[in-house]
């Protein structure tokens, strides 16, 4: 594996990374910046844990499983565009 593959596969599992973190920072902001109570300030950084971690066992459960440029190339495929240049071939 070259250093252009581990760079690829790097970039692909930061993406699947972001899904669910992304989704976490968002509720955690909402959630911090919609009272002074010292308790749900609290609540939203163990909600942002909680996205981290989520983040990296998705990730790595799909590098594992499938790598991570397999489950990409999947993610963006256009099955409807191939078949669009089947139809203009005919």
């Amino acid at each position: 594996m070259n250093i252009f593959d581990k760079i690829i596969e790097l970039v692909n599992w930061i993406k699947i990374f972001l899904s669910p973190f992304i989704i976490s920072v968002v509720i955690a902001i909402l959630l911090f910046l919609s009272s002074e109570n010292y308790w749900l300030q609290i609540l939203s950084g163990v909600i942002l844990i909680i996205g981290i971690i989520t983040g990296v066992f998705f990730a790595e459960k799909v590098r594992k499983k499938h790598g991570t440029e397999r489950f990409m190339a999947k993610i963006y495929e256009s099955p409807d565009l191939d078949n669009l240049k089947q139809h203009k071939e005919q």
